[in-house]
């Protein structure tokens, strides 16, 4: 809680909605510890909750959650996250020392961190709030480039306790001693994995740090692996962009200004080597970047996998829509009980898991069209149509409705499209059978209750 009236002071200038994306204050334990879930695991070492680790880690994890919320690309290098952690006076007396951690740092990774041991008693609440919001400040300064700022007189001494005088605050705490002007650490991200670089994006010619958390709610990823880099090669992964977007209905608005809705961000995954080349490539296809991954995966009893870069992105990001190819080879891990589709190619657009044998399975929502023009969209489930879903052919008749591990189930309705000179049943079906007592529609739009058992009509 310890800084608010940083946060007061930045929404209360002109153009503060320019500028600033979010500012939260997870003043709990475990509202802190949301905030950087997923900067943390198993591995990492304990840190106190009142250190300059954890500012620095809630720094990473605020830039991070501004990845999330730009959705545009270009302006992602700008992005600057700041952490602020304190232990300052209260309504009672506390019996550790009271200090203010802060921290910032930028989308290449490379910040710096403030310490400022606070002498009890020389402040009150609101003081030692001024003193966060000033270490805070400081912290933004650095990580901006800033070091000065026009009519503002400023420099690490303000408010630091330098000369001895009487003070006390508000629980009787006598102010003794002085304090140390805050010295700022410098701090990189250090997050590569022991095989190699750790992931990065490039975007109009920067490399920047890619995001451990979320990627935003609109984004695509592809992969350029399969095309050479060549000019008409990347025509073509442009032009894949380009009906994703379309599929999705995230083509934007085609307007201008802060309320444009901008096509939504593509990531185009390619191999280290190729990056350059392939942003190069990308330059007429508006919101996109290049996402290099570490194909590497530590993987069952410290097994080294190796992976393609989708995989790896796969891994990363789970709940961001990906356009993935399936081969007649791959297609066989899609299990839809069908052989119309059986070792038949063709192309997902939706989220996507990564299963033991590596391979990325539909999974969420998503729409598959294979190469016969059959096709499906609705839910997943590790490859297999699960929850409700759209199945249709390429000449007519389909079925929408209900689905479970694979099998029609639930209510739905069977599309004849006028075989039998019917246009549709529509009741309940059981392992993947029309099964009871449904109604029949005629392609002359005539109803009549008709019943199945098993799949089989039930004449009387």
């Amino acid at each position: 809680g310890g800084g608010g009236q940083l946060l007061s002071s930045m929404l209360s200038q002109s153009g503060a909605s320019s500028c600033i994306l979010e500012a939260i204050i997870p003043y709990s334990k475990q509202s802190c510890l949301d905030v950087i879930q997923h900067r943390s695991s198993e591995d990492d070492e304990p840190i106190g909750f009142c250190s300059e680790d954890m500012a620095w880690r809630l720094a990473l994890a605020a830039r991070d959650r501004a990845y999330e919320l730009e959705v545009d690309l270009n302006r992602w290098p700008d992005v600057h996250g700041v952490g602020m952690t304190a232990t300052i006076v209260s309504h009672y007396r506390r019996r550790g020392g009271y200090r203010a951690h802060a921290a910032g740092v930028d989308a290449r990774g490379v910040g710096m961190s403030y310490t400022h041991d606070l002498v009890k008693g020389h402040r009150g609440r609101e003081g030692e709030d001024l003193s966060c919001a000033l270490l805070a400040a400081r912290a933004l300064a650095d990580s901006v480039g800033v070091e000065t700022v026009p009519g503002v007189e400023f420099d690490g001494s303000y408010g630091v306790r330098l000369e001895e005088e009487e003070r006390s605050n508000e629980v009787g705490e006598v102010a003794l001693g002085l304090e140390r002007i805050p010295v700022g650490d410098t701090r990189t991200e250090a997050d590569a994995d022991a095989d190699g670089e750790a992931p990065y994006i490039l975007v109009g010619g920067t490399k920047i740090c890619a995001p451990k958390g979320p990627l935003p709610k609109e984004a695509i990823v592809m992969s350029c692996e399969g095309f050479e880099v060549k000019l008409d090669a990347m025509e073509a992964v442009t032009k894949l962009a380009h009906d994703a977007r379309v599929a999705l209905g995230r083509e934007g608005d085609g307007t201008v200004g802060s309320w444009a809705i901008l096509p939504a961000p593509v990531l185009v995954v390619a191999p280290k080597p190729h990056a350059p080349a392939v942003l190069a490539a990308l330059l007429n296809l508006e919101n996109a970047a290049v996402l290099v991954m570490n194909p590497q995966n530590t993987h069952g009893d410290n097994c080294k996998i190796p992976m393609n870069g989708l995989i790896a992105a796969a891994r990363a990001y789970p709940s961001a829509t990906f356009v993935v190819d399936y081969n007649d080879s791959t297609q066989q891990q899609i299990n839809d009980n069908s052989p119309s589709t059986r070792n038949v190619g063709g192309r997902y657009i939706g989220t996507v898991t990564v299963d033991n044998s590596q391979t990325l399975l539909p999974h969420g929502t998503g729409r598959m069209v294979w190469e016969n023009g059959i096709a499906y969209d609705g839910g997943w489930l590790h490859g297999m149509y699960h929850g409700v879903g759209r199945k249709t052919y390429s000449k007519g008749g389909g079925y929408s409705g209900g689905w479970r591990l694979g099998k029609r189930s639930g209510l739905g309705v069977s599309m004849y499209g006028g075989k039998w000179g019917y246009d549709r049943w529509e009741g309940m079906f059981v392992d993947d059978l029309p099964d009871g007592m449904g109604t029949m529609t005629s392609v002359e739009g005539t109803t009549a209750e008709f019943e199945f058992c098993k799949g089989e009509p039930v004449t009387k």
